[in-house]
């Protein structure tokens, strides 16, 4: 599992002809189970999802010259949900069922792996109204449990003030 500790490790192996033996951790909560029915959920520290939002940060300033803030979690808690960006095909689907108030299956539903908010640091580069307000991503896993990220999707669907 890639991961800090494991950093040393990883470059070694990259040195050699098993360059591709380590995961990304994308779990974002971990659970322990404390025993008569009571379970504790915790935030994952050193989960994948960090990093994967710090690289979608950095390709965003990037290739578009627009600084904002990823970060990873478990559930959109947003009365005013104005804009969301699917990283993949199943995502787009999901979250545009979920903001069209339409009813979304378990087996479905189990198939996303994060969501994260994005915030622009400089409302100027956001719509009019879209200043202040977050951007939802999503991750989603495919029924044949395969992670198909389409980061270009940020490019072409971010509510920008201004064409890139």
């Amino acid at each position: 599992m890639l991961s800090r500790d494991r950093y040393d490790a990883y470059w070694q192996a990259a040195q050699g002809p098993r360059e591709h033996d380590f995961l990304l951790d994308l779990r974002h909560e971990q659970q322990q189970d404390l025993g008569h029915g009571l379970v504790f959920t915790t935030a994952r520290e050193g989960s994948g999802l960090t990093a994967l939002a710090l690289v979608l940060q950095r390709w965003v300033q990037h290739l578009l010259g627009v600084k904002v803030r990823i970060t990873p979690h478990s559930r959109i808690d947003d009365g005013q949900w104005r804009w969301h960006v699917g990283l993949d095909a199943d995502s787009t689907a999901l979250l545009n069922d979920l903001y069209e108030g339409r009813e979304v299956d378990e087996a479905r539903h189990a198939q996303l792996l994060s969501l994260f908010t994005l915030r622009f640091e400089d409302d100027a580069d956001a719509l009019p109204e879209m200043a202040g307000r977050p951007v939802h991503l999503a991750l989603s896993r495919t029924v044949d449990d395969r992670i198909r990220l389409k980061p270009q999707n940020l490019l072409i669907n971010l509510p920008l003030a201004r064409s890139a």
